[in-house]
């Protein structure tokens, strides 16, 4: 089998090299086949395709190359053991509003989200990991790993006598909060000794006859061998609880109490990618409850985009609840265009109706039809790409402070591009600002955004008689009754710029009408936009009474 790493415990003590040592020890007496290690700036295409039929560990892969990634996330098995934060920018949950990352800081995304299990150190660790990911495939192996010999030596400097009040580890990495402790002893008064990172020996001497430890770590440690080997040499802890760790319910021991748990935990940990390994198998951490959604659209004279249409929602990558609500009162032939794809798929649901009524009005008989606690929305000339729904309805579920959500869109203007192939570099000027009341002048969902069923009925729905600008009021009205959106920078459709539609022709007695339309809009919601806005575009609204 192959492990993959940027560094083994022969190259550097870290604790990542630590823990992949005592994987690679445990698995070795148990294979029959050899286990081949490669550090991961030399791993080639042909070392992948040589171990095709093993699971393949990757351990820290800084140095591993984007065409690497890419060949393993194709299909191999591979498991990647997470030990830092190697899905975000700045490899740090702290840096981002509870400590979620906006889209645009998250890296390596489809590499963990392809692998077969992602093995974490911590509860708090897996839940962060799986939140950003709103990824399933996500383990929580409770514990970091020391050598037999390590832990001996730990148990034996267990009950030396404290000769020194305060502690503070002295490390030149930032993120080991160094500054911070001393600072924080300064304003307190403490009495304190800088304990340099030495050889490990020396260093748990240090540490072992330490009353207290300051450790404030300004990035959220996955685990920290740090604060349990302080804590089983009976060193308590005075941080900001920026440790996983301290998510495990072990935590609470101290002393040759919490020495003999990490003992137990570790033979648990080893069994368990032991098993990953040979047959499979791991038990994952609780899945995410990820909310019900219903994408809806209406057609009229829309038959040469229904097969584009259909595709792009069949290749939804949400694993959720998800239902199309499609209302056709169209005079074409759309409906025989979509049987086949009602034969295969039932979360499809179609209405066909006698009468012709507005683009409003088919949005809220869709609505009332809706299974979905989120609604998403989408014209049928427009392509959501194949994660519209998994990025939208993300960032709408963890945060319950927002009612709707949007993404960036590319214009094309050819119709049934596709998103796998198209070439656009422009954005939809409306929903490129970020949520603000005088923003909300342009259209900021723009044409496909998300939002809580509950906030179209606390407006009262679409208003029907609204021919043209209808989705720019019911969401301007939203905001006048306190709702809030937020963007989401990343690219989630294709916009098509259809010489026929509605809002983009440029059949002069419609753009008239819609134009006058747009400019009671624009008057009714004065209030949204501020005095300053609405003298700064009232000139260019008032050209169309």
């Amino acid at each position: 089998m192959l492990f993959i790493a940027d560094f083994f415990v022969e190259d550097v003590a870290g604790g990542g090299e630590l823990c992949s040592q005592e994987i690679l020890q445990h698995l070795q007496k148990s294979q029959s086949k050899k286990i081949v290690k490669k550090h991961s700036h030399t791993v080639t295409q042909i070392d992948i395709k040589n171990h095709s039929g093993d699971m393949i560990l990757v351990s820290n892969f800084v140095n591993l190359s984007e065409s690497i990634k890419m060949t393993l996330a194709s299909g191999y098995d591979y498991c990647i053991i997470e030990h830092d934060w190697k899905m975000f920018r700045s490899r740090n949950p702290l840096t981002y509003e509870k400590m979620i990352a906006p889209e645009e800081e998250l890296i390596n995304a489809t590499f963990f989200r392809k692998a077969k299990a992602v093995l974490c150190q911590s509860r708090s660790h897996a839940e962060i990991i799986q939140k950003n990911l709103w990824s399933d495939n996500i383990v929580n192996l409770g514990c970091n790993l020391w050598s037999d010999k390590d832990l001996d030596s730990l148990e034996k400097k267990i009950g030396r006598v404290k000769t020194r009040e305060c502690g503070i580890m002295d490390s030149p990495n930032k993120i080991k909060g160094t500054k911070e402790a001393t600072f924080l002893c300064r304003t307190k008064g403490i009495n304190y000794v800088l304990i340099p990172q030495s050889e490990q020996e020396l260093f748990w001497d240090e540490l072992s006859v330490t009353n207290k430890v300051v450790f404030l770590p300004q990035s959220f440690e996955t685990y920290s061998r740090f604060a349990i080997e302080a804590k089983i040499l009976g060193c308590k802890m005075i941080t900001n609880k920026a440790i996983g760790a301290m998510s495990e319910d072990y935590y609470d021991l101290n002393g040759i109490e919490l020495l003999n748990e990490i003992r137990k935990r570790k033979q648990v940990v080893l069994d368990r990618i032991k098993t990953l390994v040979e047959k499979r198998t791991i038990d994952f951490i609780k899945p995410l409850e990820k909310p019900s959604v219903s994408l809806i659209t209406t057609v009229y004279k829309g038959s040469q985009f229904m097969t584009g249409f259909l595709d792009a929602f069949v290749k939804q990558t949400y694993c959720g609840a998800l239902e199309l609500i499609v209302v056709d009162v169209s005079p074409d032939d759309e409906h025989e265009i979509a049987k086949p794809y009602l034969e295969m798929c039932r979360n499809i649901r179609y209405v066909k109706l006698a009468d012709k009524k507005t683009t409003m009005e088919c949005f809220n008989i869709a609505t009332d039809m809706a299974n979905g606690e989120f609604i998403a929305l989408c014209m049928i000339d427009d392509v959501i790409s194949p994660h519209f729904i998994d990025t939208l309805s993300k960032h709408l579920y963890l945060d319950s402070s927002v009612d709707l959500v949007y993404g960036d869109t590319m214009v094309v203007d050819k119709p049934n591009e596709k998103w796998e192939k198209h070439t656009s570099t422009t954005k939809f000027d409306h929903s490129v600002p970020s949520f603000s009341k005088e923003n909300m002048i342009k259209n900021l969902p723009g044409c496909m955004p998300m939002y809580r069923k509950s906030m179209h009925y606390k407006v009262g729905g679409y208003k029907p008689e609204i021919l043209h600008g209808g989705d720019w009021e019911i969401y301007l009205n939203a905001v006048r009754h306190g709702a809030v959106f937020k963007k989401i920078n990343k690219p989630v459709g294709l916009y098509y710029v259809n010489p026929n539609g509605l809002s983009t022709t440029s059949d002069t007695e419609t753009t008239k009408v819609r134009r006058n339309q747009e400019r009671k809009i624009f008057e009714e919601y004065k209030d949204v936009f501020g005095e300053k806005v609405y003298k700064e575009f009232k000139p260019y609204f008032d050209q169309f009474q």
